[in-house]
């Protein structure tokens, strides 16, 4: 079983381990690289905001232990994409409609999602690296792009049009291994 640590008390113990902590900003061509350690985790992180609306981040992290946390996304109304190298996470999110109320997102897929103003929780478990590469791109962004030569997806098409209501969580696919 999981233990569930709200998303203060989770940024509290990082913080009293505020001495194995680091946080660079302009470093190494990135715009900000992240490394926590404490009792529950080994987390590193590297982020680059290409604009205001497009950023990438890099994630590696290490478990020691099972981790439920939750998750706010209220005025979170980014469009995001994750792919997963290794590991795997189990999302809850009860009570939302279109939502499955359970899945996991795992190693050798890609995931696509906009989930505003909605609270889940995510579990991570222990003695596994979760190693992804998440994408998160404001939908206003797509307006630049030259629709007459393609076709959006229809959610991006309805989230343009002002539909933010219309919230979805979709696995893209399998990652191929290029040789």
């Amino acid at each position: 079983m999981t233990k569930l640590y709200a998303e203060q008390g989770f940024f509290e113990l990082r913080e009293q381990n505020s001495s194995q902590s680091t946080v660079l900003e302009r470093c190494n061509g990135f715009d900000r690289i992240e490394t926590h350690e404490h009792p529950l985790a080994k987390e590193h992180s590297w982020t680059i905001s290409f604009r205001p609306e497009l950023c990438l981040e890099l994630i590696d992290d290490y478990y020691y232990a099972d981790v439920s946390e939750p998750n706010d996304h209220t005025d979170h109304r980014a469009l995001v994409s994750k792919f997963y190298l290794d590991g795997f996470q189990r999302v809850l999110t009860p009570s939302v409609p279109g939502i499955p109320e359970e899945y996991l997102e795992q190693a050798g897929y890609n995931y696509l999602f906009f989930l505003p103003d909605i609270q889940e929780t995510e579990q991570f478990f222990a003695h596994q690296r979760m190693h992804l590469i998440r994408l998160e791109v404001d939908p206003n962004l797509f307006i630049t792009f030259d629709a007459e030569n393609s076709q959006l997806p229809l959610p991006l098409q309805r989230l343009l049009e002002g539909k933010e209501g219309d919230r979805f969580h979709q696995s893209i696919g399998r990652i191929l291994a290029t040789t």
